[in-house]
């Protein structure tokens, strides 16, 4: 059988062109673009000439074709007639597009072929030479008309077949050759069968209500997607009906329609200070609220003593939190309601901070991530301390981190997986991923998302290093203190050092008395 997808015409006039298809080229050849025009010239290696031949017109378009629409598709191979300067031979070949061969079917022989752009003025060629072919035709048509009524029969039969070949619907069709009518019947049943499977609905939530404007487009998106919108009488909802893959790209062309919207709208928080550049740094006062929100979640892990907060500075990038406002709404129509976020922490090891709020493009960039234990992406953290291993030495004596926006959404909570380069799917469904991946690490929760946008550097907080060796120092007062006790005392004494955490260690004495 001969299968393809194509548009629709009447059955009449597209099974009468799948014939004469086969009858001219020996190949199922559909036309899948009408004014479609070959950029790329085939070759065949006439080694005995010591040449590379060009296929001829007929043959490059053919071959062209098959390669540019059905390759990318699964479909490997051509068949060609022989036909060498309008001639045909006794010959067929096939084109095999993975080898890049031309192989006799009856010698299989195989010869090297190639592909190569074409110069404009070949292209122009090209469409002048279909055109020439068919006013040649239509003028034998008239020539060989007996009178002035046959001449206009024929006139009328050439803009007949134009208007069928205008007259298109959304709809792909097939066309099933056989060889009788039953093995058509349970071809085209299976076919059925096979394209009902592939259908999907999908409810896609929206938190406005759809204006009359808006329904036009959703309805003209969905059209040009292969898809029906049906959007309910609340009109803050659509449903989506199509095969499962036009589904996932409408769905995703709808989300960032509906988003742009937002971000155009999109407003700076209240809270920032008015600004005409771009980018603005603010110190925040030491006695706002403000001020004590960031200090209090640095704190919440790291000693206040050791490590003070020497400067908080606001950032207020407008044109990286537009990208992040984006995100958000689109998260938003696409859960249906508000997404979760989360103020983290994240360092930047050697990279000066200024690198990722004083960008105008991405801010957390994923071409600087390296492989971690949850794969390659962005990664916060909840706790400051867990941060600190990865913050920026501004000075001798300070360090730097971010205490960051982050868009996590549904989040999937699993051991290390380090081959992670997404998130992984919801209940199986490619379409639908989870929007960030959480686990724990060295006494904290991290977080990690997969995309840019989705964090925005909020506040760059700048404290003081950990005194070397300070708890050493501390412990080395009390030793003397200890030995002095030991003389005096009939006692036994250890000396331990007992972690409390990766990152915080305390010695003690430990002093017993004996009995």
């Amino acid at each position: 059988f001969f299968f393809s997808s194509r548009r629709r015409h009447t059955r009449q006039r597209s099974v009468s062109w799948a014939r004469r298809c086969v009858q001219e080229t020996g190949t199922w050849a559909p036309k899948k673009e009408i004014n479609w025009v070959p950029e790329y010239q085939w070759y065949w290696d006439a080694h005995e000439e010591n040449t590379m031949q060009p296929y001829d017109p007929d043959q490059n378009y053919h071959i062209e074709y098959t390669y540019t629409f059905d390759y990318p598709n699964g479909i490997n191979e051509v068949k060609v007639i022989g036909d060498r300067a309008g001639t045909k031979n006794l010959f067929s070949y096939v084109i095999l597009f993975k080898e890049m061969v031309q192989m006799n079917t009856s010698t299989k022989y195989k010869r090297k072929t190639i592909r190569q752009k074409m110069e404009a003025s070949a292209i122009k060629k090209s469409t002048d030479l279909e055109e020439e072919k068919k006013g040649i035709a239509k003028k034998k048509k008239i020539d060989g008309a007996n009178s002035d009524e046959e001449v206009e029969n024929v006139k009328g039969e050439e803009e007949n077949e134009e208007e069928e070949e205008e007259k298109e619907v959304d709809e792909s069709s097939y066309v099933i050759i056989g060889h009788s009518t039953d093995s058509v019947g349970k071809a085209k049943n299976a076919m059925e069968k096979l394209l009902a499977s592939q259908l999907q609905e999908s409810d896609l939530p929206i938190l406005k209500k759809i204006t009359e404007t808006e329904e036009k487009i959703i309805t003209e998106l969905a059209k040009n997607g292969k898809c029906v919108a049906l959007i309910n009488p609340d009109k803050k909802s659509i449903m989506l009906k199509g095969y499962a893959e036009n589904v996932k790209i409408v769905e995703r062309d709808l989300w960032k329609f509906f988003a742009s919207f937002q971000a155009q709208e999109c407003v700076m928080p209240t809270f920032w200070t008015p600004q005409e550049d771009v980018l603005v740094l603010v110190d925040v006062n030491a006695g706002s609220a403000e001020h004590s929100g960031v200090k209090l979640r640095f704190h919440e892990t790291m000693d206040e003593k050791d490590h003070p907060i020497t400067r908080v500075q606001r950032i207020q990038n407008t044109r990286l939190w537009r990208k992040y406002a984006f995100e958000i709404e689109t998260l938003r129509i696409k859960l249906g309601r508000d997404p979760n976020q989360l103020d983290l922490f994240h360092g930047t090891n050697s990279n000066n901070p200024k690198e990722i709020f004083g960008g105008l493009e991405n801010g957390f960039d994923m071409r600087y991530s390296r492989p971690g234990m949850w794969g390659r992406g962005i990664y916060f953290a909840v706790n400051s301390l867990y941060s600190r291993d990865y913050s920026f030495s501004l000075t001798s004596t300070e360090n730097q981190m971010f205490l960051a926006k982050v868009l996590v959404g549904d989040t999937f909570k699993c051991e290390s997986q380090r081959d992670l380069i997404m998130p992984p799917a919801k209940d199986g469904k490619t379409n639908y991923r989870y929007d960030s991946v959480t686990g724990s690490t060295n006494g904290s929760h991290v977080f990690i998302v997969y995309d840019n946008s989705k964090a925005y550097p909020q506040y760059l907080i700048t404290y003081l290093k950990r005194p070397e060796n300070s708890s050493r120092n501390g412990c080395a007062l009390l030793q003397p203190f200890a030995f002095v006790l030991g003389l005096l005392l009939p006692v036994s004494y250890t000396h331990l050092t007992l972690p409390t955490s990766d990152l915080v260690q305390i010695s003690v004495v430990a002093v017993s008395l004996k009995k």
